[in-house]
């Protein structure tokens, strides 16, 4: 990447949920594993541990939660330097999956505000103690007075400090309001994901990821088709 002229670093979301939740992502050793690989041949500071979104269902309560990242936080010290988390905003189509988990044991459960306090500062104090700042993503609780500063995935502090340059600090006005990244330029795409996460708010239709996915050339410029950038 760099000797085509990109500077890079990455964030990976490494949750480590039941199979009920989150049925086809990677297991979590597997993905550690991969994570300290890649944070070995960037350093710590290109690569982020993403713990989110938390969902509270049966079977992922505040306990649960708070022992999973603990264990996650120790098997990645010294391979990150910094966590994100964020708490699962239920749009329509997260609802509608959740839903069908209604008659299980990973069923919804709404976490009180005492619960939510606690498990934050619980979170902020395993972080610290394996040395990672730990920040929130596009959130609309105020989580700072737990210890979680406000983040941005976009960060022109991070790009500073792993590349030693200065963009631009103005949030992008294309993203919504929680939101603090600077302004970018997406090349992602929806319903592009076969994972399968019940709280995935990138995918609507299974289905029609399956085919988006089909449908990429490797050979091509753009995702998906074949779309030649414009001057």
């Amino acid at each position: 990447m760099v000797a085509r002229g990109y500077r890079d670093y990455y964030e990976v979301t490494i949750l480590g949920y039941p199979r009920e939740i989150d049925p086809k992502s990677p297991a979590a050793a597997t993905a550690v594993e991969a994570f300290c690989e890649l944070a070995e041949r960037l350093g710590p500071k290109r690569v982020i541990w993403r713990y989110d979104p938390i969902v509270f269902t049966g079977i992922t309560p505040p306990a649960f939660h708070q022992e999973n990242f603990g264990r996650l936080a120790e098997s990645l010290r010294g391979h990150t330097c910094r966590v994100v988390v964020s708490i699962v905003d239920m749009y329509r189509k997260i609802e509608k999956r959740m839903k069908k988990l209604e008659a299980t044991a990973a069923a919804v459960r709404p976490c009180t505000a005492d619960d939510l306090a606690a498990l934050m500062r619980r979170l902020a104090e395993l972080a610290g103690e394996n040395g990672m700042e730990i920040v929130s993503c596009a959130e609309d609780v105020d989580l700072q007075p737990f210890g979680v500063l406000s983040g941005k995935c976009v960060d022109d502090r991070v790009i500073a400090e792993a590349f030693g340059i200065d963009v631009p600090r103005t949030k992008d006005p294309s993203q919504r309001k929680a939101c603090g990244c600077v302004v970018s330029r997406d090349i992602g795409i929806y319903e592009s994901c076969l994972f399968g996460c019940n709280y995935c708010y990138a995918t609507k239709s299974f289905h029609q990821a399956k085919a988006n996915f089909d449908s990429h050339d490797p050979k091509s410029p753009s995702l998906l088709g074949w779309h030649e950038a414009r001057g």
